[in-house]
Order: structure tokens, then sequence, then C-alpha cells
């Protein structure tokens, strides 16, 4: 399996100094002589920054001359229930009973943490207030008249946590909860013309989504709202073409000057899209190493991580798509010299292959039925076969038993050609589609998806 070059530094990275130890500590009824653990949230993901056994009475003390960054943390049980702490100074204490832990928690000298506390017991009350009037109001049997009137009662509500938000967040303007309550905030979007438009929202949104994250408080990266909003601003308000996902990161990345923030981004970033499953976002990981990791502010990486990150992102540069495929010289079957370029045709299937290969004996006929379908259409389409493998007599075989001689066969048996490195060819077989002056217009795809590319592309032709 091919591994990420980036995935230590992503899972990995370290908690980084405020010059004091920390101390969190807490008595829990009902966890006497447990195994208990301290964790945060980093990006979206746990991870346990230490283990501790409660004692007889249920009393934990988490103490490291190490400090913690500030943001959300996690006292998690040994039955994998948790208790969410902001950690905004170097100490944290509270008492509880594991049986109603929302009710019975009671912090000292902690006020962001009991205001955090306020406002979930004043979320659960709305919650289980508005929860049976959504399920009247979707009650066929109920009235309109009693709908609108529940709606009302429901819109009520809703403005009353708003209000109770926007309040808390004017009086307490950089609290970590309050940087917190702002980015989950929905952006209202105005009307277009009066109507909503689901083109306009979107627009608007692409513009706006973001607004209410700091993007310069690296505190917001220690809880669970920073990740999940770049990942839906990328997921769901951008269109996933390379160039639009590209607009996007460059977006994202010019909000912050934090140098924390700069560092997650372009982890995740580079590490989501070298390893996206996704054909041509292969050209969004190649956009990161070349603008961003191999840029003087990325300080992290040791030397030979930064090699082998970079040397991924030239080997796959030639290959993106929308490239002219790199052209190349080799012997046909017949021993005449032939290029890439030289093949006329209005598609040609790029085929990398081993005459000793299971699965490239199973795509080779499939290969050949594709060809003898799009030559029915009255459109060209030549294969381009070469042999990665140095067994002249396998080869001949491989040809003969198949019946493909209508293919250009190419082999490469004085290694003369490096087309390994220009295709990035480390497993067979490998295919790219090319069109009439040799763009790549698809790779590394099976054969059932590449005819329904080419059937695609003769569509948007017509």
């Amino acid at each position: 399996m091919k591994k990420s070059f980036l995935i230590i530094y992503f899972l990995s990275l370290p908690i980084f100094a405020l010059a004091q130890e920390y101390i969190v500590e807490a008595t829990i009824k009902g966890i006497e002589n447990q195994e208990c653990y301290l964790g945060y949230y980093f990006g979206d993901k746990q991870f346990v920054r230490d283990t501790v056994i409660a004692s007889s009475s249920g009393y934990v003390k988490f103490k490291s001359d190490e400090p913690l960054n500030h943001g959300i943390y996690l006292l998690v049980m040994e039955d994998m229930t948790w208790i969410e702490i902001i950690v905004a100074s170097p100490y944290v204490s509270f008492i509880a009973n594991k049986q109603d832990l929302l009710s019975s928690i009671v912090f000292q000298n902690s006020n962001q943490n009991t205001q955090f506390y306020e406002y979930q017991k004043f979320m659960k009350k709305m919650t289980d207030t508005a929860t049976p009037l959504r399920e009247k109001i979707n009650n066929p049997s109920v009235s309109k008249k009693e709908k609108d009137k529940i709606q009302n009662n429901l819109d009520e509500m809703g403005n009353l946590v708003q209000t109770n938000n926007q309040k808390f967040i004017d009086n307490n303007p950089n609290t970590l909860l309050s940087k917190i309550l702002l980015a989950s905030q929905e952006v209202p979007v105005p009307q277009s013309n009066g109507n909503p438009n689901n083109i306009f929202r979107t627009r608007f949104l692409q513009k706006h989504y973001l607004d209410n994250v700091d993007f310069n408080d690296e505190r917001m990266l220690r809880t669970p709202i920073f990740h999940k909003k770049v990942d839906f601003y990328l997921n769901n308000l951008t269109y996933q073409v390379p160039d639009s996902v590209i607009n996007s990161i460059e977006f994202i990345m010019s909000k912050t000057n934090d140098y924390e923030v700069f560092k997650y981004l372009v982890n995740h970033l580079t590490h989501r899209f070298e390893t996206s499953k996704i054909m041509g976002m292969d050209e969004v990981f190649v956009h990161m190493v070349y603008k961003y990791i191999n840029s003087d502010k990325v300080d992290w990486i040791d030397e030979t991580q930064l090699f082998k990150i970079k040397d991924r992102a030239d080997k796959l540069a030639p290959i993106l798509l929308g490239k002219i495929a790199s052209d190349f010289q080799m012997k046909d079957n017949k021993g005449v010299y032939k290029t890439l370029h030289s093949v006329d045709s209005d598609f040609t299937i790029l085929c990398f292959y081993d005459p000793d290969c299971s699965h490239c004996k199973k795509e080779v006929p499939l290969l050949k039925d594709l060809k003898e379908r799009v030559i029915d259409t009255g459109l060209q389409l030549q294969i381009v076969a070469v042999n990665v493998e140095l067994e002249s007599e396998k080869w001949h075989k491989f040809i003969k038993e198949h019946q493909i001689n209508d293919w250009v066969h190419l082999e490469n048996f004085n290694l003369k050609s490096d087309f390994r490195r220009y295709y990035d060819i480390y497993k067979t077989p490998e295919l790219f589609l090319l069109d009439k002056n040799k763009k790549i217009l698809a790779k590394r795809l099976g054969v059932e998806q590449l005819e329904d590319f080419i059937q695609n592309k003769i569509i948007e032709n017509n």
C-alpha cells in the first residue's frame, strides 16, 4: 500500500509551550478506581494526552510540567463517556456525578467552564421543548392553524437562542466559547430580488460562509468546529474540479496569518489531496506542494520527508489531467521505432502492462472489446500497449494469444526509456486516455469507467 508522506505530521502535531505546567483535577461520583483519560480535539480527531486511575472516592488528577495549549479537552471515563472542558488556564477543577453530568457538574474558579455548561443546559432545555413541537408539526392530523402556531413558537425559540448567543459573544468577545458560538452560527443569506435563489445562495455562501470563523486564533484548532467548517466549505460549496478546489483553498489560506493555523491547513489539505480517490485531485496536491510545502514558511518537515513529498509531486506533475502526455520512443513488436505522439487517432488508450500480471490478462480482453465498440461509432481509437517487463518470448506470446495485433505494441528491453518516472508506473495495468492531441483526459480508471468517459466525451463533442 502506498503511504502518505504527510500522515506522520498530520496525526502527530506537537503541543506547543505556554510556559506553565497544567493541572486538571476532578471528583466524579461513579468512576471510583476506574481508568480515565485526558484527551483533546485536533482537527477531526481526538488524541489522548494523559491517563490516570481514579481513587476510591472518584478523584482524578492529571498533572505535568508540560503545558496544555488552550482548547476543548475531554475527560474520558472507562465506558467512553466523556466530559468536555475548556482549558483556558493552567488549572481546571470540578466535581460531578456520572449519573447526571450536565446537571451536577460544578467548576471551581473557572468562569469559562461555568458559562460553557450553563450554555449547554440552556440548549438542552430548548431542545427538550422543541423536539415534541417538531414531532407535532409533522403530524398530518394536526390542523394548519395549529401548525402555524407551533411554527411561531419554534421561531420564537430560535430567536431566543440567537439573541442569547449574540449577547454572550458581545459581552465576552475574546473567550474561546464566544469564538465557538460565533463560528457555529449560520450565516444569514439575503434574498435575491425578494425570492430565494439557489445560485445566489451558493455564491453568497462561497464568499461569506467562513466569515464567523477566526482563522487567526490557534485555539480553534482544538475544537470540533474548525475542521468541520473548512471541510464543509470544500465539500459542499466548492465545485469538485481541481481549479475550483484550488481557488477555494487559496481563499481559505488567505484568511490566516497565524503560524499554527497555517501549519494545520497546509498539513491537512496536502494530506487530504495526496490521498484523494477522486481522479484529477492530485493536481491540488501538486499545487499545495509547489506553493506551500516548497516555501520558506514550512519549517516543520525534516529534509528527508521534504524530499519525498517534493519527489512525489514532481512525479505527478507531468501526468495531471489536461497535460500533454510525455512523448517517448520505443521499438514495436516488429522491431520498428515508434513514438507515442506519432499515433494518429481520435482517442488513444495508453496501457502499461505486464504479460504475467493476472489483472492485466483480465483487462486486455475488455480493452479489445472496448476498441471495437468505439470504432463502431465511427471514431478512431488506438491502444498503445507498453510492456513493462523484459522477456521477449512472453511478450510475443501474450500478443498472439489475445489476438491484439492491431494495437501498437512497444517494449523497453534496452532500458533507454524512463517511462516509469514520467508516467508514475508502480503497478500494472495502468491506463491513460488521451485525445487526438495527446492531452490526458482520464487516468488510472478501469476499462468500464474508461468507456463511460469516452461516451461522455462523444456526447460533449456532438
